[in-house]
């Protein structure tokens, strides 16, 4: 058999080879997650820790704006989804992307149309800082479960428009459109 210091020499010889094995994964694995920026030290009473040299200010002031009425078979619409998306002219994912709920955000025209005023922002970005061409795509549409798979009831509309339009009027009517047609300066609906 061993002597006990044999058996000490034999466990730290097989802990000394098990231990590089065990511990580098996860060093290299911290390594590999390092930003390489310099940790921020937070003072006083814990309060939020400055912003990195890098990040970018998003404004919220509106890129566009203005109102979607819902007509003809929309008019008696109770709930759903409005879903607003900002795309390029070839087709392309959203630079700017927002969702409103009809039973919360609409509220009634002069005419007794119900219409949801939006306004879309650098804000609404799902990619970060994006550029904004000057001509680009408003994609309008109600969609009565929310459920971006499904394609009953939902009723599309897309038209072009110019970044900076504030006041524009999209006419939803419950028929499912798809190409985009010029924008529509609002009417006193």
């Amino acid at each position: 058999m061993f002597e006990p210091s044999q058996m000490r020499n034999r466990e730290s010889a097989h802990r000394g080879a098990v231990l590089p094995t065990r511990i580098l994964p996860s060093l290299l694995a911290l390594a590999c997650c390092a930003c390489g920026e310099k940790p921020v030290k937070v003072t006083g009473g814990g309060g939020a820790a400055p912003l990195p040299p890098a990040h970018v200010e998003v404004s919220d002031e509106p890129l566009f704006a203005g109102a979607v009425v819902f007509e003809m078979a929309l008019k008696e619409v109770d709930s759903g989804f409005l879903f607003l998306n900002i795309r390029p002219t070839v087709h392309a994912p959203p630079l700017l992307s927002r969702r409103y709920e009809v039973a919360t955000d609409t509220s009634l025209t002069a005419n007794g149309y119900k219409q949801i005023v939006f306004a879309l922002s650098a804000r609404d970005s799902m990619m970060g800082p994006v550029e904004i061409p000057e001509e680009v795509v408003l994609e309008a549409w109600y969609d009565p479960d929310g459920m971006v798979e499904t394609k009953e009831g939902v009723s599309r509309k897309p038209m072009t428009v110019h970044r900076g339009d504030l006041s524009l009027e999209v006419r939803l009517d419950g028929k499912a459109k798809a190409s985009p047609g010029p924008a529509r300066r609002p009417s006193g609906v």
